[in-house]
């Protein structure tokens, strides 16, 4: 559990742009009601390439703190396929609910 912390505090660093995304494209897509499927491809692309600006910023300004990782015995790609792929989840699971809920109204 001590694991899942470390991996939140990384993610930390530059979750607020991306969580902001997400809630952007939800609230579009809930705007835009049974339509929203439509928007889909365009907000998965949108977040693909946000989380490489977020890759870019990590790997150059906060590159430091992989030390502290390291020590911690977590290498740089376990760090980034866990968090990336914990917020990549997030907006997908969110997207589909938001879908689901949709098609049921």
């Amino acid at each position: 559990m001590k694991s899942y912390g470390r991996l939140l505090t990384f993610y930390r660093s530059f979750a607020m742009p991306n969580v902001l995304l997400t809630a952007v494209c939800l609230f579009s897509m809930m705007l835009r009601g049974k339509e929203a499927i439509a928007l889909f491809p365009g907000f998965f692309w949108l977040k693909v390439f946000m989380l490489g600006i977020s890759f870019y910023y990590v790997h150059t300004f906060r590159k430091k703190e992989y030390f502290y990782y390291h020590n911690l015995g977590w290498s740089k790609s376990r760090l980034w396929w866990m968090a990336l792929g914990f917020d990549f989840g997030l907006f997908l699971i969110a997207s589909l609910s938001l879908s689901i809920i949709f098609r049921n109204v």
